[in-house]
């Protein structure tokens, strides 16, 4: 399933259109209906100003792979599933999770 923000608005403030962005997820089930797999992707901006994080959750393990393109932040394990969330600031896209 693919999905973007197109705009953003805030109480009675005016409409802001959103910079570009694309989000991404895929999942899996069990036989009992639990989830099995989840895998999300955010990317936010283009070119010089382009964030990219994905992550991987798997359930035998119990933990959620999250990876991104900044050098400093290349690869988290974290226990139990983790969301990636896209957050607003006045209009600007942020990747929470």
């Amino acid at each position: 399933m693919e999905f973007q923000v197109v705009s953003t608005k805030y109480n009675a403030g005016p409409v802001v259109n959103a910079s570009y962005n694309s989000q991404s997820v895929e999942w899996s089930i069990n036989k009992d209906k639990t989830l099995k797999t989840l895998s999300q992707s955010v990317v936010i901006g283009k070119e010089k100003d382009r964030i990219e994080i994905s992550s991987e959750y798997d359930s035998r393990k119990n933990q959620t792979i999250i990876e991104t393109d900044r050098p400093k932040e290349s690869r988290v394990v974290k226990p139990g599933l983790v969301l990636l969330r896209t957050a607003t600031t006045n209009g600007a896209l942020a990747i929470e999770y």
